[in-house]
This record gives C-alpha cells, structure tokens and sequence, in this order.
C-alpha cells in the first residue's frame, strides 16, 4: 500500500472533534477538496469544530492552494458562516465572495449589495460575475414568486457593461427573459449595446413568438442579409399575428424604451428585401416556401389581390416548381377576400384557379366562400363528393376527409343563418356513417358552439353576423 493511501485511509478514521484540527496542522496549499469530503464537516456541530472551521477558512483563503474555491466551498455549506468572519482581513477574497453571494439566502443582506461592498477589493472574476448574475435575474433563495424589476434590470447592465460580457451571461438572462416572457425587459435587452448581432443570430431559433420578432427586428434592420429565407418567412408569419404585435407595443409602455415596431412597416420592408434580391425566384424549396408566403401575404393579411396576382404571373413565368401550390395559395386569397370584401367575383375567380384533381381544402375554400352567396353551392359541392372522399381517420390530423367536407357544409350554412338545415346535415352524417369517429365528431360540433357565441351580446343575426364571420375568416385562412 503506498503512501499517500494510507494517510488518506487513516484520516477518515480520526474522531470527528480532531479532524479539522488535524487539517489545520497541515501546509494549507496541499490540502484538497477530498481531505474535506472525507471530513466530518457537515456533521459536527461543535463549537470547537465551527472555530477549527472558521481558522480553516482563514487560511485557505490567504493560501496558494490550487483548489481554493473548490475548498471554500466546501467549507462553507451555508451562510451562517459569513457572520464568523467579521474581521477586516477575512474578506475581501474573491473565492470567498463568489461563495457567500452563492449560498445567500437574502434573508439579511442582499447579494448584490454584498457585491458592490467588496467589489473594489476583489478580482472579479466570471465565476463570480455568474453568481451575481444568477441572483438578479432568478432571484434569493427567500424571494417568493421573484419577478425582474426595473432597479434589477439596471443593475444587470450595470455589472455587463462593466465588466466582460460572456456569451453564457447572456443566455443565463435570454433565457429567463424568454421564459417570463418578460416583454419589456426582453426588448429592451435585445436592442441593448451590450448584445451582438453574432448573439442573436444564434439564439433566434430559441425564442418564443415575442422574442423572436424582438431579436428578428433588429437583426433585419442591422444587417438583413445574415437572415434565413425560413426566418423570413416565419417573421412574415409573427408579423400577421395581432396579439404578438400587441405584446411588442406594450413592451414600450416603459422607461426602459429601446427599439420600436410598426409591424405594417417592418413587413414591408421585408417584402421588398425579398423581392429586390430575388429570394423567392430560386428553385430552392426554401424560396417556394417564400413563394406561398408572400401569396399570402399580399392576399390575404395586406388585402391586395392584384399584388398577389402580379406575382402568380411571374412565378408562372420563371419556374412550374411547386406552382400548384403556389396557385393553391391564391384561390384560397380570393376566397377569403370573397367573404372579407363581399364580392362575389372574387369567388367565380377562385373556382377558375382550382386545379383537374381538386384537393380536399380547395373544395372546402370553394364551399364556404361561394356560400356566402348562394347556399345551395355548397350542398352541390358536396353532394358532387361525399362519396367519393374517404372516411377513414388520417393518424396525424386526426380528421378524415368525410369529416372536413361535412364541417365545411355546416359552417357555409351557419354562415347563412340556417342552423336548422345545419344540425340536419350533422345528424344525417352520423346517422349515415360519414363520421363516425368520437373524436372528429366532437371537433365538428365546436362549429354549433361558435355560432351560439356569436349571439351572446346580440339578439339578431345582424349584429351576431360579423362576429361568426371573423370565424368564417379564419377557417378559410387556416385551410
């Protein structure tokens, strides 16, 4: 058995009221963490041992040991200690503040104000520039339901701007921001000069709907050409929802003001990003995929069909890849706008861009925006292809084609005001096996339900009407 085993195997033996006694008679430099763990530190309560543990301390941290922070600490499981210490020379140490401000609980001394005590006596190293950090964005240990406060916030790009900034630092706050959803912070952070455009080009892909057009803003204003077609395309897509643009408009409700969005004009500006360097004429399947979105775009969110057509035309002309699709998109824009602007033109112009072999979204496009003019064409779509449509559950959607053309017919005639002939249709369907799934069955029913809502502060279909059509909208939209 060597040596230096066997010192360490009769060391676990001494009696716990020695150990730290013994320890204290050795050269501080050479002991290491195992010498603790091996200790009955955690376990002897002694008043003795806690004044062997404070001398302890006091001489690893004025040593050149290797393992000091490793062994502080382990020396110090708790806080309780720091009110030992109260000499001048016991502190300042950075190993000793990095520790204190970690196992702080807040009870009596707030961690950042135990920072800018000895801040100027210490090496502020990253360790501890994560511990500080850790505590003003998460909070002590005796906060209750801690929420990121304006005074804690600053204090955050107080300690960033004055010291380095870490890529870990960064995500430690991206994350609890993006996880709050702490708006106003968020914003304000994303513009802050403190995060690189090369940060947030990495951590788009990790945010929620709010933060990612908070980081997609400034990356496209700053420098647009580090952008994804597919970031585009899902920008376009946050751009159209109103609650997101909702939820970046309050994030200026504050002091904190970095950044503004006017999302009509940030989407503008994308679409001419797009258009002037060509990014959807490719024959990539990512430029296709820009291709359907800015059908959609023009058609359907900024009500410009003509727009919408122009560009059909020159896809028609320059590439027939994926220009079904592509075509698919711009009937269901002028189905849409056939309900959103009343005009039935828009929805005999549809039915001219259905392609030989109709899908099934098409014809439910085609059922519910000819309705809006004439009831009986969306009983004659059906009629023309219930039967010939499967009834079989498809494993992902959940739905079968039965079903979708079934709910198509009874939202075209709840459009209509024709609950009566709607519920026949419904219970017809059952009767007749057209659906026949629990699951699809109680998914159809929800269309009865939205229609009854529609009248809850209305009496008459004439005021209830524009509310079911915002349904009727975003059914075909979703289609």
């Amino acid at each position: 058995m060597g040596k230096s085993s066997y010192r360490v195997s009769n060391l676990t033996r001494i009696a716990p009221g020695r150990f730290l006694s013994t320890l204290l008679a050795k050269n501080p430099n050479s002991i290491t963490p195992g010498d603790l763990k091996s200790s009955s530190l955690h376990t002897e309560d002694s008043d003795q041992n806690t004044k062997n543990q404070v001398e302890l301390i006091r001489l690893i941290n004025s040593s050149k040991n290797l393992h000091k922070q490793q062994i502080i600490n382990e020396l110090i499981p708790n806080f309780s200690i720091f009110f030992r210490l109260t000499k001048s020379d016991d502190i300042p140490s950075t190993e000793l503040l990095t520790r204190f401000i970690e196992v702080n609980p807040g009870r009596v001394y707030q961690s950042w104000d135990l920072f800018k005590k000895y801040e100027q006596l210490v090496e502020v190293t990253d360790e501890l520039i994560a511990k500080v950090l850790e505590k003003l964005v998460y909070g002590e240990a005796s906060d209750d339901g801690y929420k990121l406060e304006p005074e804690n916030f600053e204090r955050i790009n107080n300690l960033l701007t004055t010291y380095e900034c870490k890529s870990g630092h960064l995500v430690t706050l991206m994350d609890k921001l993006v996880e709050d959803e702490n708006h106003i912070f968020l914003n304000a952070f994303v513009n802050s000069e403190l995060v690189t455009l090369e940060f947030l080009s990495e951590f788009i892909g990790k945010t929620n709907d709010f933060g990612y057009l908070s980081i997609f803003a400034r990356l496209f204003q700053q420098n647009p050409s580090i952008l994804t077609k597919e970031q585009l395309i899902l920008a376009l897509e946050k751009l159209q929802e109103p609650e997101i643009v909702e939820l970046w408009n309050e994030s200026q409700d504050s002091n904190l003001k970095h950044g503004s969005l006017d999302p009509v004009k940030l989407t503008n500006e994308v679409l001419n990003h797009i258009s002037s360097n060509e990014l959807d004429l490719d024959k990539s399947p990512e430029s296709l995929l820009l291709r359907i979105k800015l059908i959609s775009t023009y058609g359907i969110h900024q009500n410009d069909l003509e727009k919408a057509s122009e560009k059909f035309h020159t896809y028609q002309s320059r590439d027939k890849f994926g220009l079904d699709l592509v075509q698919t998109e711009l009937l269901k824009a002028y189905a849409y706008q056939a309900v959103n602007q009343d005009k039935q033109i828009f929805a005999k112009i549809a039915e001219t861009l259905r392609p030989v072999d109709i899908p099934i979204k098409v014809l439910q496009m085609l059922m519910v925006c000819q309705s809006a003019f004439d009831a009986e064409s969306a009983l004659k779509w059906y009629n023309d292809y219930i039967q010939k449509v499967s009834k079989n559950i498809n494993e992902h959607t959940k739905r079968s084609p039965a079903g979708l053309l079934t709910e198509s017919l009874l939202v075209s005639n709840l459009y209509d005001n024709d609950r009566n002939f709607a519920t026949l249709v419904f219970d017809k369907a059952i009767e007749n096996g057209i659906i026949s799934d629990e699951m699809e069955t109680s998914q159809i029913k929800k269309v009865f339900k939205v229609y009854g809502e529609a009248f809850n502060d209305h009496e008459d279909w004439e005021n209830a009407k524009p509310i079911f059509k915002k349904y009727v909208l975003n059914y075909i939209k979703n289609l």
